[in-house]
């Protein structure tokens, strides 16, 4: 009687270790980038969801799933539209630009900071480039700058901005440009950022291009020294719709 005791006290021990261990592994599951629902390029898993993004986001998927639930798109695909405007009026086969197109940024999800949702944080000239190049690769660049506005004096000409090269996914008038930010500045303070836009992108009557439906979401990465705290923090994840995005013609 005293050995069968013994032997189930063993065998529970030994469950309840097992369990822990199980317990232990799932908690500190390692992110994985592995793209299985999404149909999107592969460069967006290896170049833009790496071990040190994945620190702040998560693993991909359910990040995506995750921003799309709380209003950011998602376009999938591997073919989105060309996003560009010619640089000489009237030749569309002469020498293209990105679309340059001024637009207001309205808060609607902040992960961190529930509050700012509903806030404006002020409004920007934005650069948006799709196009292949002669060799047929995708070529893919964002970038932004503030712009000074009544509305928004907290926010004068040229205090935040930063460009990048990226990645795009879409298919038929839908895209999804994914981009890192090396060089954003904020006033004084310098920050590294990944933001990811979707859109609407079409040509009016053959000619005029046009956006709609805009939603971008930033992930920043780092930052300089900021005792002041004017910048957002390392982590945040915010969500803007982008109200009224105005083309700007450069002819």
């Amino acid at each position: 009687m005293k050995n069968i005791l013994i032997s189930t006290k063993w065998m529970m021990l030994q469950l309840a270790m097992v369990s822990c261990l199980l317990g232990c592994n799932l908690d500190n599951e390692i992110p994985s980038n592995e793209l299985i629902n999404y149909d999107l390029p592969q460069e967006v898993a290896d170049d833009f969801f790496t071990g040190e993004v994945m620190g702040i986001t998560g693993s991909l998927e359910p990040f995506l799933d995750r921003i799309q639930r709380n209003g950011m798109k998602i376009y999938q695909g591997q073919n989105p539209p060309f996003i560009y405007q010619s640089l000489i009026f009237d030749n569309p086969d002469g020498p293209k630009t990105g679309l340059i197109f001024e637009m207001q940024n309205d808060c609607i999800y902040d992960e961190k900071y529930p509050s700012y949702a509903d806030s404006i944080f002020g409004k920007n000239i934005e650069y948006l480039f799709i196009l292949k190049d002669q060799n047929e690769v995708l070529d893919v660049e964002g970038g932004y700058v503030s712009i000074e506005n009544e509305d928004f004096p907290e926010y004068p000409y040229g205090f935040d901005q930063g460009s990048g090269e990226g990645i795009a996914s879409g298919d038929g008038s839908n895209f999804t440009i994914f981009y890192r930010v090396e060089n954003g500045s904020y006033g004084n303070l310098t920050y590294k950022a990944i933001w990811i836009i979707s859109g609407t992108f079409e040509f009016v009557n053959n000619e005029e291009p046009r956006l709609s439906e805009i939603t971008k979401c930033m992930i920043m990465l780092d930052k300089g020294n900021d005792p002041n705290r004017e910048l957002a923090s390392i982590g945040t994840i915010r969500i803007f719709r982008g109200i009224r995005p105005e083309w700007i013609n450069i002819n």
